[in-house]
C-alpha cells in the first residue's frame, strides 16, 4: 500500500520535476517529503487524526463525571422508617492518590456491625451511581461503601485502566473495611467496568462473600474488536494494526497493557459465589460476556439472569431486588426477615399491597423462599418483614 509520503512525492514529481532534481524542487518541500509528519505524532495518529486520538481517551481518560458533596444527600436519612447514616472516608491508595469513599450504614447506632457490600462504579461514573443499589441493600441491613476509583469522579488521579489499576484500589478499600471491624463480611456489587474489576480482584482474593456483576467484560480487547466491527467494514490487519497503536498509547501514557485486562483469566480462579447480569439489548459489552465469564467462573454456586435494556440504562426493579436477595443469603446480615423497599414503582408514598404468597407459589409457608422457587416466580416478589411483597407493574425476562 502506498504511503501517504509517497502521494505527496508522486504530487510533487508532476508539478515540479523529480525529487532528485533539487534545483527545481523548493527545500521546504522536499523536507516535508522526507519527513510529512511531526515528530510529536505517532504514525497512527497522523493517518487518524482525531480518530485515534478519540480511540485512546475512551479508554484512559473518558468523560470525568463531576458532581458536588451535596449530591452525595444528608449524612442522615431514613428508608422506609429505617434511619440510615453516611460516613464519608478518604483512602489513599498505592499510587499516592486520594480516594474518595463514603460508607452508609442501615442504622444510627455506631456500635453496630453490619455486612457491607462494596459498590464498584462503571467507566465514566463516580460513587453517585450507588443509590439505587443503597435503596436494595439498606433496608435489608446490608451496609454500602461506594468510592471513586482513581481518575474517576471526586478522586485524584489522571486515566482510568478499565480494571488494572482499579483492582488495586479495591484492595486498598477492603484492607479498610477488614482491619477497621465495620464489616462482618464484605460482598462487591461491580457494573461494567466495576463488575470487570470485581471479577479481577475474586480470582485473588477468596475471602469475599459473593458477587453480584452487571454486564461485565471479558477482555478489553474484544470489546474493541466487536465495537469497531459493529460499526464499520475493517479488514482484520487494519483492526489489529489500530489497536495495536491505541495499545501502545495506552502504555506509554497510562503505564498499563490492555491485554493484561483480562477478566477471563481470573474467573476460573474464583471462588465466592456470583450472581451475573446482562442487558439483551447492550451494544457496547455484549451479552455474552456475561455467559462467558458465568460458564468460566470457578465456583459451583453462581446464577444468572438478563433483562431488557442497554449497557447504560437504568436496571429492572425485580433484578436490583433479586441481586440484593442474593447478597442477603451469601453475606449472612445480622436480621432477617428484613424490609424491602421498592425501586420507585409508584410514586413517592404509595406502597405495593403486602400479600404473602401461598407455599405453592415457591415459598413456604412462612413466607420464605422454597428450594424449588422457579426463576420467573421468584422475581415476582421480595421478601418483606411480614412476609412477602409482591411487586407489581414489570415483567420478567429472565435467562433460562
Amino acid at each position: 500500500m502506498d504511503s501517504k509520503a509517497d502521494g505527496i512525492e508522486r504530487g510533487i514529481s508532476k508539478e515540479w520535476g523529480s525529487p532528485e532534481s533539487n534545483d527545481r524542487v523548493p527545500a521546504e518541500v522536499v523536507a516535508e517529503v522526507e519527513s510529512p509528519m511531526p515528530d510529536s505524532q505517532s504514525w497512527m495518529e497522523w493517518v487518524a487524526g482525531d480518530s485515534y486520538e478519540e480511540a485512546w481517551k475512551a479508554i484512559i481518560r473518558p468523560y470525568r463525571d463531576t458532581y458536588s458533596e451535596e449530591q452525595l444527600g444528608p449524612a442522615k436519612f431514613s428508608i422506609k422508617g429505617q434511619r440510615c447514616r453516611r460516613r464519608d472516608v478518604k483512602l489513599t491508595n498505592m499510587q499516592g492518590y486520594t480516594l474518595e469513599c463514603s460508607h452508609f450504614f442501615p442504622g444510627i447506632d455506631p456500635d453496630l456491625r453490619w455486612p457491607c457490600v462494596v459498590y464498584l462504579h462503571g467507566n465514566s461514573s463516580s460513587r453517585l451511581e450507588a443509590h439505587d443499589v443503597l435503596k436494595v441493600c439498606l433496608p435489608r441491613n446490608l451496609a454500602v461503601f461506594c468510592f471513586d476509583f482513581s481518575g474517576s469522579g471526586r478522586s485524584e488521579g489522571e486515566y482510568v485502566s478499565l480494571g488494572h489499576q482499579e483492582q488495586r484500589d479495591l484492595v486498598i478499600v477492603l484492607r479498610h473495611l477488614r482491619t477497621s471491624g465495620l464489616a462482618t463480611s464484605v460482598g462487591l456489587w461491580g457494573r461494567s467496568m466495576g463488575a470487570s474489576t470485581a471479577v479481577l480482584r475474586a480470582g485473588r482474593d477468596h475471602c469475599i462473600g459473593a458477587c453480584v456483576l452487571d454486564s461485565p467484560f471479558t477482555h478489553i480487547r474484544l470489546v474493541a474488536e466487536e465495537l469497531v466491527n459493529s460499526r464499520i467494514s475493517m479488514p482484520r490487519f487494519m483492526l489489529d494494526m489500530g489497536i495495536e497503536a491505541v495499545r501502545g498509547e495506552v502504555r506509554t501514557k497510562a503505564g498499563f497493557d490492555l491485554d493484561d485486562v483480562a477478566p477471563v483469566r481470573a474467573a476460573p480462579k474464583a471462588r465466592c459465589p456470583c450472581f451475573f447480569g446482562a442487558g439483551i439489548d447492550d451494544d457496547l459489552v455484549l451479552p455474552h460476556h456475561s455467559q462467558d465469564l458465568y460458564d468460566s467462573w470457578g465456583g459451583d454456586d453462581r446464577a444468572i439472569r438478563s433483562f431488557d435494556g442497554g449497557h447504560n440504562d437504568r436496571r429492572p426493579a425485580w433484578f436490583m431486588h433479586e441481586a440484593a436477595d442474593w447478597l442477603v443469603m451469601k453475606l449472612d446480615p445480622k436480621d432477617f426477615p428484613y424490609e424491602a423497599v421498592p425501586l420507585q414503582l409508584q410514586t413517592m408514598g404509595e406502597e405495593p399491597p403486602a400479600a404473602i404468597p401461598p407455599p405453592g407459589a415457591g415459598f413456604d409457608g412462612a413466607g420464605y423462599p422454597a428450594q424449588s422457587f422457579d426463576r420467573g416466580q421468584r422475581s415476582q416478589f421480595y421478601l418483606g418483614k411480614n412476609g412477602s411483597t409482591q411487586v407489581s407493574g414489570y415483567s420478567t425476562p429472565v435467562s433460562r
